[in-house]
């Protein structure tokens, strides 16, 4: 079966990690970050149709990213199917049944990660030779541990090439890549979801008719 490649977009996310608010964010929507890349020799302008799942596969740290058996529930996966097909209908291009053999399929894939700190001060249960020339107990600090949870949505826009064998994978020519804290309520989850979408294309004038 033809398939994107899809899962070595993962590692991608940590490396943009940066000081976008030098005072420190002040909410967590600022914390969102969006990524794009593409083919550049790829001409997007000579395609006119796209196929997108009716699903959104769902991976979480126990999934298995080569045979992946979830699927995000509503009403993330809505927000996000809704705001991909609102996008590329306004580049121009048609949505056609996956049967009708499109000029593009998109993949969408939404992932989640607890992070976990752990600070610890340590025991010193003896007595040390510290700053001031003299013995100095420092005491004991005790381990702190918190975690937080970050969720991230991959979207793939691959050329459904006719020549390559049924056991061939798709080239990919675009990607998006979502990243923010899983914080808030549905709605409020869902609104960033479709802010980052947005995000994505304004981002990638390159990907229209």
């Amino acid at each position: 079966m033809k398939k994107p490649i899809l899962w070595a977009l993962t590692g991608m996310t940590t490396l943009l990690l940066s000081g976008c608010y030098p005072g420190g964010a002040e909410y967590v929507d600022q914390l969102d970050l969006v990524y794009t890349n593409y083919s550049p020799g790829f001409d997007f302008g000579s395609v006119q149709t796209y196929a997108l799942p009716d699903e959104v596969v769902y991976l979480d740290d126990n999934s298995r990213p080569t045979d992946p058996e979830e699927y995000l529930r509503e009403p993330f996966k809505s927000g996000i199917l809704d705001g991909l097909e609102a996008q590329m209908n306004a580049r121009g291009y048609t949505k056609v049944d996956i049967n009708a053999n499109p000029d593009l399929i998109l993949f969408p894939t939404a992932s989640r990660t607890v992070n976990v700190d752990i600070w610890y001060g340590g025991g010193y249960w003896d007595w040390w030779y510290g700053w001031g020339g003299g013995w100095y107990y420092p005491g004991y600090y005790p381990t702190y541990v918190s975690s937080y949870e970050t969720g991230s949505v991959f979207v793939q826009l691959a050329f459904n090439n006719p020549n390559l064998d049924p056991d061939e994978d798709l080239p990919v020519h675009w990607i998006g890549v979502m990243n923010g804290l899983l914080q808030g309520n549905d709605t409020q989850v869902n609104n960033r979801i479709k802010t980052s979408i947005d995000q994505m294309f304004a981002q990638s004038e390159y990907l229209r008719r």
